[in-house]
Order: C-alpha cells, then structure tokens, then sequence
C-alpha cells in the first residue's frame, strides 16, 4: 500500500487506490472501482458485491482462516484472504488476523471504505482529511506538502470507516507459556519461499531468536555495524556459537550523512534515537537485500513487553505493567516506524516475532518479577524470564545477561555522527525552532538533535506540525508520559 487512496464525496462512483510496489519501484498500478474482477495483482476486487482492497503486509495464519471459515480462494495472497473474510464477518474480521498489516477496503454497495491496522501498530497507516476527500497513506512521503497539516496515525488495533470507529480489534487471551508461544510465532513467521536472515546484535533478544531458528533449520544471521563495534563482536561470537551462515556488513562512514536524510525523510521525525537506530536498520536491509534476502526476522519489542529499557528503572512495581502497555500501544510510532520504514527503503520485510497477538497476550500475563526482579531499582535486572529461558536453551552467561546496549551505540555510528553534527553547525534548527519542538527526555541543544530537528525542518518545515504538541496530538511521534496521564485522568 505504498501510495495514496484518494475518494471524493461520492464514495460509489469516484474512487481510486493507487499501489507502488516495493518489488518494483517503478510500477504503479491503478483501479477504478467500476472495474472487475482482478487477479491476485493489487488491488485485489471482486465484482459480486463491488468490494476493492489494497493490503500491506503479511498474514501468518492463513491455513488456519481458510480452515476455520471454510475461504473460498485462489491463493494465499495477503489481500484475497482479507477480502474474502471480510466479505463474511464484516469489520470484526480483524479479530481473526495473525499477521503484521494495514488495509483499505472499498465497499461500493454500501458507498463507504473502511480501513485499519494491526493490533500493534507494525504496519502504519495514515488518514488526511481535506474539502475534497481524503488521503490513506502508509507512508507521509506519500502525502503532497499541502496536504499534510492535519494528516493523523490510524491507531493499532482500529479498524475505522469516514464515519468513525467501526470496531476494536478483540484481545487475545492465552494460557498458553510465553516460551510455547514465541517458537510458534517463530515458526510461522519464518518464510518458506522466499530467502530470509535473522538480523543479530549478540543480545538476549535475537540471541534466543537465532537460537530457536536454529533448531528448525539452517540458519543464516546477519551483524552490522561500525568496524570494532560492539555488536559486530558479540554477532559474530553468539553465530559462531549458533553455527550459522553469519555474515557482517561494515557500515561505511562516508555513507553516514546521505542516510541520515534518507531516515529523517523516510521516518518523518527528529527524534535521535528513533533515526539513529534507524540508519543501523537501513544499513542492515541494504545488505541483506545485497544478499538476496526478503525477509529478515528481528527481535524488536522485547524491551516493551518485558521492560528492557533503562527508562523503567524507576517505576514502581504497581505501575510497571501499564506503562509497559502504554509503550507496547506506542510502537507504531516509535520501533515499528523505524522497522517499516527503514526496511522497506531497501525492498525488505522485517518479522518481529515477539509481537505476535498469543506472544504479547502471555507475556502480559506474567507476574511483573518476570521483567523485572527489583522493580523501581535501577539495579534491578531486566527482562528476567527472557534471560533465565536464554540460559535454559544453552546461551552463555556472557549472551543471556548481556547489559542492554541501545542501537546507535552497539553499532558504533553515535561518535561519528556526534562530530558530523558539530560539522554541521550551519543546519542546526534555531533556538526557537528547538524550543517548539522540544519534548521531554530530548534534549534539542545537544548537537545530534539540533542537527536533526534542522533536516527535517529543512524538508518539512511546519507543514506536519508547528510543534511537539501538535505532532503528538495526531500520532505522529510517541505520547509524553504526562500526557498519557492527562489521556487516563
């Protein structure tokens, strides 16, 4: 759904999807909706009922629904099984999805479009209204200038009509252990066509991934980073411990500057930690797709569901959980923004099994001395019943209870990029600008984020918002924690 849906008022008679696929950059495709029957090329439509739809992303339980409701389909693709359940359970379908997904759905009979996103906010979606229409988008690099001021994140779990809110995706409830769960998830998100990789940092979380990937099968892992980088190291340590094709790829620091503009462009933010982990995931894609790979499994959204994060440190037993939650309902606008976006730059798909729905249901379920052993102690031990499973399948003390290294510094890039900020004093945004934007845990004098916050002014200038508060409001970076408790209070 890399592209724009525009409608005019007349839903019935005048809409067009628009599609540009990542295998191609250079094909678009177009359908009225007075058209046909298509094949299984997006957008897929069917004539018996005037029903168009434009899907992006993947399912993992496809077997299972055309089992369960008895489908009548001609493939496996993603947007003909969305369609046809669609077309039996009307919105709530989603409450049947496994899958990393956003969609548009067209229904002529009715004169409407709903459209929607995952439970997690994996996949992103974003709605612009104007006098005209409106505009759904995957990405705002879609969305002309003018017509972005009041553009809106599509929030997870959601599936929405122009009228509003048409239905809440169910919860998933599990008894199911959290371990069982992950190599199921695992399991069904490794693909079976297509050449794949799990990308390695030498950390607890895509240790373990490698580590049951390894047990279905050959193995090729991937490491990237600065030469002498922390993670390069530990990669190429637990691969060899894993006995996995390994590869590494050496991020080249002439090549720095160009993709911190690609990532600021491509994410729409300034926020460092969000587009300086987003160069480690471009740089990664690239050279996995150098190799011939499609897809990449990541271990992204561990951190959120079992309190990895140095920022919990202070947070009390009795409010862990729901602050873990308000960051686990954040990650379209946060990790998972800078997955799709960074990856897809490259004709990548990145798999993040710790978000699948029986995955997020059974770990919330654990007692919170499962994340953390001392809750509201910074010497507190992270991730507790992720490190103590790392121990059980063999990883070694030095992979099980590694300190949490964020991304930027694990690959190396944040002295580097630290001196090009200095260089680059001229494209600083101004005092004032750094002042609007301003957002708490940021600090916008600091070089790398002055420089930042100066790119993509220079891009975007007031067009997406003139401050924090109003990018915050829409959806478009993550919620302060007052905010959030403004939101609850």
């Amino acid at each position: 759904m890399r592209g724009i849906l525009g409608s005019s008022p007349s839903l019935a008679t005048e809409v067009t999807i628009c599609l540009e696929r990542i295998a191609s950059s250079d094909c678009r495709e177009t359908l009225s909706s007075s058209a046909g029957v298509l094949s299984a090329d997006q957008p897929i439509a069917t004539g018996s009922r005037g029903l168009h739809v434009a899907f992006d992303g993947a399912l993992y339980n496809t077997e299972q629904l055309l089992r369960d409701h008895r489908l009548d389909v001609s493939s496996f693709d993603g947007a003909e099984v969305v369609l046809a359940l669609f077309q039996l359970l009307g919105p709530s379908f989603t409450d049947h999805l496994e899958g990393a997904y956003a969609f548009i759905i067209i229904d002529d009979t009715e004169g409407t479009l709903f459209f929607g996103v995952d439970e997690m906010g994996i996949k992103p979606l974003y709605l612009s209204r104007y006098a005209d229409g409106v505009l759904l988008c995957s990405t705002l690099a879609a969305l002309p200038l003018d017509r972005i001021s009041d553009v809106e994140r599509v929030p997870c779990g959601t599936v929405w009509d122009l009228d509003g809110l048409r239905h809440t995706t169910g919860r998933v409830t599990s008894d199911t252990e959290w371990t069982t769960a992950l190599r199921k998830a695992l399991q069904a998100q490794i693909p079976q066509d297509i050449r794949w990789c799990s990308l390695l940092s030498g950390g607890v979380d895509s240790s373990v991934l490698c580590s049951l990937a390894a047990q279905q099968g050959p193995l090729m892992t991937l490491t990237c980073g600065m030469d002498g980088s922390e993670d390069l190291e530990q990669g190429r340590r637990v691969a060899e411990l894993l006995d996995s094709e390994h590869h590494e790829h050496r991020i080249d620091p002439d090549q720095l500057k160009s993709m911190i503009h690609e990532v600021v462009i491509a994410t729409a933010s300034f926020e460092p930690w969000l587009v300086l982990g987003g160069i480690g995931t471009l740089a990664a894609a690239r050279a996995g797709a150098a190799l011939g790979v499609k897809a990449m499994i990541s271990g992204e959204g561990a951190d959120e569901l079992f309190a990895g994060y140095r920022d919990f440190d202070h947070t009390p037993a009795e409010t862990l959980e729901a602050t873990l939650r308000d960051q686990q309902n954040q990650l379209g606008a946060t990790e998972c923004l800078r997955l799709d976006r960074c990856s897809r730059a490259a004709g990548v798909e990145v798999r993040v099994p710790f978000l699948a729905r029986e995955v997020v249901a059974a770990v919330r379920a654990l007692p919170v001395g499962a994340k953390r052993n001392r809750p509201g102690s910074p010497d507190s031990i992270t991730k507790v019943a992720l490190r103590e499973y790392a121990s059980q399948l063999g990883l070694p003390e030095w992979v099980a209870y590694r300190a949490k290294v964020g991304f930027s510094k694990g690959i190396g890039i944040t002295p580097t990029l630290t001196d090009f900020a200095h260089d680059e004093r001229s494209r600083w945004a101004s005092p004032a600008d750094r002042e609007r934007y301003a957002a708490p845990g940021i600090d916008m004098d600091a070089p790398v984020a002055a420089w930042l916050l100066g790119l993509w002014l220079s891009h975007y200038g007031d067009a997406l918002g003139s401050d924090w508060t109003s990018l915050e409001e829409r959806g478009l970076v993550r919620a302060t924690a007052q905010s959030l408790m403004e939101r609850s209070g």
